[in-house]
């Protein structure tokens, strides 16, 4: 699937939204080649965040 193609198969719902970030999180080298500028943002997003959450709960847990 090129690029190009991709906004124009996908309606923009939540659930496809949330599966498309799934998707692309799982599989970040194959969904780096086919989602477009405004996807890969947010796929930088979610890392970021998740890594954030995951130290910051590490942190309070192991001096709780």
């Amino acid at each position: 699937m090129r690029p190009s193609s991709l906004p124009h198969v996908l309606r923009q719902t939540p659930a496809v939204v949330v599966g498309c970030t799934a998707a692309a999180c799982i599989h970040p080298i194959a969904a780096w080649r086919i989602l477009p500028r405004s996807w890969r943002v947010m796929v930088l997003g979610v890392y970021a965040a998740t890594s954030f959450v995951t130290v910051f709960s590490m942190l309070i847990i192991l001096n709780g």
